[in-house]
């Protein structure tokens, strides 16, 4: 009999409900059991696209990154790649001239890269106002009605 119970309580807690479309589990643990009737289906695929789970990191020759400090704070230091060693590991010269050799989850990319333009000093501040200053805006025709 014992067997037999198992059987109902489980198909019944993988049945969905004909109001809500989900089933008992599905409702109290967020997913869907699987049963021997599920590894029947070929075409069983994750609710979660696979493109957009993550993107393959890879950095360059030149890229600035953040290298991860083992030795102290702070815990990421700005350095820029001088050597590809494996597919996943980079030597990385860091802005005190040490040289350390990073795996790719040890390093992350370097977001608003600064210009290293030695020639123009300007381009290291650039500010979009300063060569806007003298622009003049439209004015509504009806703006002031007499």
């Amino acid at each position: 009999w014992q067997k037999c119970i198992d059987t109902f309580i489980l198909t019944q807690h993988v049945t969905p409900n004909a109001t809500t479309y989900r089933s008992r589990s599905e409702l109290l643990m967020g997913q869907k059991l699987r049963t021997r009737l599920d590894r029947l289906h070929p075409s069983y695929t994750s609710e979660t696209p696979s493109d957009s789970i993550s993107k393959i990191r890879s950095f360059k020759i030149g890229d600035g990154v953040y290298a991860q400090n083992y030795t102290g704070e702070p815990l990421w230091i700005l350095g820029q790649i001088i050597a590809i060693t494996s597919p996943q590991s980079y030597r990385v010269e860091l802005e005190d001239g040490r040289i350390w050799r990073r795996h790719i989850n040890q390093l992350r990319e370097q977001i608003g890269k600064p210009s290293r333009d030695q020639n123009n000093p300007k381009a290291n501040n650039y500010s979009p106002l300063e060569n806007n200053k003298n622009l003049e805006f439209p004015i509504a025709a009806n703006s002031n009605p007499e």
